[in-house]
């Protein structure tokens, strides 16, 4: 059985997910699963394929599912501190 989290919005238009609470979160929900594991690498490649390759400085890892918390390049430009996205 899959966990379903409600949120009411209304009358709000944006609502945040606050960063650290959900990753503590994800955490604990994967360090008590039987099918998931938690690694931390510095990753240096990632294939799509069947299964997902990525190569990282400790080793390389395969899976069906993988969550890439990286950061896209484009995202950061020299001298930037912040960046905000206007989403119409």
């Amino acid at each position: 059985m899959s966990e379903k989290i409600e949120f009411e919005l209304d009358p709000y238009l944006y609502k945040k997910l606050d960063a650290e609470s959900f990753i503590d979160y994800a955490r604990r929900k994967i360090a008590n699963s039987s099918n998931c594991i938690w690694i931390t690498d510095d990753v240096v490649n990632v294939t799509s394929g069947e299964k997902v390759e990525v190569n990282g400085n400790e080793g390389n890892y395969w899976a069906g599912h993988v969550f890439d918390s990286r950061v896209d390049a484009r995202f950061h430009q020299e001298g930037d501190h912040i960046k905000v996205w206007s989403i119409s």
